[in-house]
């Protein structure tokens, strides 16, 4: 079964990379071709883990079997940067073959007529589009389809997905907007759309706004409130009359300025939920598609609705995963993609990271981003987060600085007065409850300094994360870690320091501290210069006698303090993730033996114990196991989802999960094809009131009508939520009917026993009604001779008059048998 429904799943994906083979060509350095290295790739594209394909800030194109640039757009509003040459040299480098703006496109304080023909290319733009002292006659985005409006410009409390304003120059007539020339503009997804004073801007009238910006009222807000020169504006070509609207429709004066309109009614079909491509029935867009179309499928949008993903619209990217059922494992899906803005990408923009399956601008707070792959990974404890080190001591005024901190930039100092109130910097005593913001540090950049704590504080647990100090700045004395003249600390308890990478340690006059004497700080120093000075601390027999001592599953390495969590190092086992030494794992409940004398923790999914990383290797399961091939096995949550190709599973009383008749709907709770408990939950078509019992059950999903004997009707129940409400269910004929068409004897086509005819109606019956005989030729009830006695004596066993049992008027006997 596990076979036959993981070669599906792998034929399907395999099918899959061949029609994308199929359609990209075979041909060496094509796209999706195979690689080793740049030179084996046409001119245009790279080589990525062996195929040939788009670099990270750019995205293939089917229909023009190249690849388009992704470029970042900018959201600063009204800042100029310098001079206005140097304005348009950003502009120009950032925007240089541009097909898709990540974000908005902003152009402003362009105050000379300089050449815009670098935004030739620009196809969609994420969010909006900001147009502002720009005294350029043209702008050259005639092929901008889109403006997604995912950011909206915010100005006077309103939010703007296209704002043109104040686009020509007061001092020269000639220089400013004149057309607009959108040729391909067909959608603008959210926000308003406002014009204000562009003096010179011609043909905004003349657009059919609604059929751009179809979800804000009202569609466009023109406002011109300056009396400086107005441009007479000249006429829209003949060619742009629009016989559908009856008025003339154009981005500027020349030929081929005309708007294509692809949304109001009056263009489109009343059948169109969207967009089309015609006036008929049939030429609407596909729902996946924005801006319009070229015909009805999916593949034939001039922009997305959702996701393009190399020449189709698509509700979601492909997942970059997908579950392997054969070797019961997820595997990377070469035909996985990560989404970005409106596009499935084979890789994100460098600027961004790699998110489960989508580019983002930064990895969620549990997460990092792995310096190699971009992707974010698992935190292994709090992520990293820098802070500024103490410049003089730890007190109330800075110990917030410190809440969330990984790496401290710099030294931690802990004194005396940090326990106290100073009045030359207004600072208030900190508690120990203070110093548990300490508990996410893991790094040091410089040195540790304790000189004191609180009465009720044994140790330095506080800091019990702390990894590694770098020693990058020593005390006056050369030392990375000083602990001096505590009076309350018993043991250190630093269970994760692993390294000191610079500087020495010293701990004296600390009263009451104990685990000391057998402490090797050589492993913890990262050179042997690195010295450990311990002295006048509390007495060693003193400690001894009471018990302070490190546990015996400590290694020769000393201990920061009592128990077997406490070890520098484990003289037989550690449990992985912590601190604690054991003797054997086998001794430890859910733990395996890993090399490096190791004890890692099983599966979630496992019960008892296990003897691998995996499910796959659980002794026994904590909820479902899942049978595979070769005796192998999964313990899982629950069991199996079913798929278009995989059946129901149900967990049976050992846990394992078993298949469901294939007649059941909707899963099962036992291998049985009843509804109910042990059974299906419910059925396509079921069959009630069987002659084995007086059940309901589940007829094979490939059986489409119901079996002899049964006739279909809806059911309704008379309690919400019935498993069969509104479904087909086979009920029972009558018992003196073979097959019926609806309940009663007299919708039968075939009778059990006979058919009687008379009084114009055909009923079944089990016996012939008085003067009719059972015809068992034609098992109908046929009528006896007019010979025969009519009242009750009046039957008879055939069709002629010698069949009568008694005579109308005279019987004659031919023979000694009475015939």
């Amino acid at each position: 079964m596990q076979s036959w429904r993981g070669r599906l799943c792998l034929t399907c994906i395999l099918a899959a990379l061949c029609i994308v083979s199929s359609i990209e060509g075979t041909d060496p350095g094509e796209y999706n071709s195979d690689c080793k290295q740049n030179s084996d790739c046409q001119l245009g594209f790279v080589c990525i883990m062996g195929t040939c394909t788009c670099e990270s800030s750019f995205v293939y194109d089917m229909s023009s079997r190249r690849c388009k640039k992704v470029c970042r757009g900018s959201s600063e509003g009204f800042v100029r940067h310098g001079s206005f040459d140097h304005q348009y040299a950003i502009l120009k480098n950032r925007y240089t073959n541009c097909s898709y703006v990540d974000g908005n496109l902003e152009l402003t304080a362009l105050e000379r007529p300089f050449d815009l023909g670098f935004l030739k290319d620009i196809e969609e733009v994420d969010g909006y589009v900001f147009i502002v002292n720009v005294f350029s006659n043209y702008l050259n985005l005639t092929k901008l389809r889109i403006i997604r409006g995912k950011e909206l410009f915010k100005y006077n409390n309103e939010s703007y997905s296209l704002y043109v304003a104040l686009n020509n120059n007061p001092n020269n007539d000639s220089q400013g907007i004149l057309e607009l020339q959108f040729l391909s503009l067909s959608e603008i997804v959210r926000g308003k759309v406002f014009f204000q004073n562009n003096n010179l801007l011609c043909f905004v009238n003349t657009i059919e706004w609604t059929d751009i910006n179809t979800n804000t009222l009202p569609a466009v807000n023109i406002v011109q409130t300056n009396q400086h020169f107005r441009r007479q504006c000249p006429p829209c070509p003949a060619e742009c009359f629009n016989k559908k609207t009856g008025e003339y429709h154009c981005w500027g004066s020349g030929n081929g300025m005309c708007q294509k309109l692809n949304y109001i009614k009056k263009v489109c079909s009343e059948s169109c939920d969207g967009r089309c491509f015609g006036d008929q029935q049939n030429q609407c867009c596909h729902p996946e598609c924005a801006a319009g179309c070229t015909g009805p499928k999916k593949t034939e949008c001039l922009a997305c609705k959702n996701f393009y993903n190399e020449g189709s619209c698509d509700r979601h990217c492909p997942l970059m995963t997908f579950y392997n059922p054969v070797e019961m494992r997820w595997e990377n899906n070469p035909l996985g993609r990560y989404a970005f803005g409106s596009l499935c990408v084979k890789e994100c923009p460098l600027y961004l990271v790699k998110d489960q399956n989508a580019c983002v601008l930064k990895c969620p707070k549990d997460k990092q981003p792995d310096p190699q792959t971009n992707i974010c990974e698992k935190c292994d404890g709090p992520c990293k987060k820098n802070c500024i080190g103490t410049p003089d001591f730890l007190n109330s005024n800075n110990i917030e600085q410190f809440r969330g901190c990984t790496v401290i930039d710099g030294n931690l100092i802990i004194l005396k007065v940090s326990f106290e109130v100073d009045t030359h910097l207004n600072t208030t005593p900190l508690t120990l409850e203070h110093l548990s913001i300490l508990k996410d540090v893991r790094e040091i950049n410089g040195y540790l300094s304790v000189q004191e704590l609180p009465k009720e504080a044994d140790s330095l647990s506080f800091l019990s994360g702390l990894e590694i100090i770098h020693g990058r700045f020593l005390t006056s004395t050369g030392h990375a870690l000083n602990i001096l003249k505590t009076e309350s600390i018993e043991y250190l308890g630093l269970v994760s320091l692993r390294q000191i990478r610079n500087g020495g340690t010293i701990i004296m006059f600390n009263r009451d501290m104990c685990y000391l004497n057998d402490l090797d700080m050589s492993i913890i120093h990262l050179n042997p210069k690195q010295k450990l000075i311990q002295r006048n601390n509390k007495i060693q027999t003193e400690c001894e006698a009471e018990n302070k001592r490190c546990d015996p599953e400590c290694s020769e390495h000393g201990c920061w303090g009592p128990g077997p969590g406490m070890c520098l190092r484990c003289r037989n086992k550690r449990l992985e993730g912590s601190n604690k030494c054991v003797t054997s794992c086998d001794d430890e409940e859910m733990q395996y033996e890993v090399p490096g004398n190791m004890c890692r923790s099983c599966d979630e999914q496992c019960a008892v114990g296990c003897h691998g990383p995996n499910a796959t290797q659980c002794t026994a399961c904590k909820y479902v196991k899942f049978l595979g091939l070769n005796n192998t096995s999964e313990c899982m949550s629950e069991c199996p989802a079913p798929t278009l190709t995989a059946p129901y599973f149900y967990p049976d009383e050992t846990k394992i999960c078993r298949q469901c008749d294939p007649s059941c709907d909707e899963g099962c709770t036992g291998n049985q094809t009843h509804v109910g408990f042990g059974g299906c939950k419910t059925c396509v078509l079921a069959i009630n009131r069987t002659q084995e019992n007086d059940t309901v059950r589940c007829i094979p999903k490939d059986q489409e009508n119901c079996p002899d004997g049964y006739f279909s009707t809806q059911y309704k129940a008379d309690v919400p939520n019935h498993p069969l409400n509104k479904k087909q269910v086979c009920q029972p004929c009558d018992h003196l009917c073979l097959t019926c068409t609806t309940e009663g004897v007299a919708n039968c086509p075939l009778c059990r026993y006979y058919r009687s005819g008379i009084h114009g109606s055909s009923t079944c019956v089990k016996e012939c009604p008085i003067y009719h005989f059972n015809n068992s030729l034609t098992r109908t009830c046929d009528k006896c001779n007019d010979q025969c006695l009519g009242d009750i004596k009046g039957e008879c066993h055939g069709p002629t008059s010698r069949d009568c049992n008694n005579c109308q008027k005279y019987k004659i006997i031919y023979a000694e048998n009475n015939t």
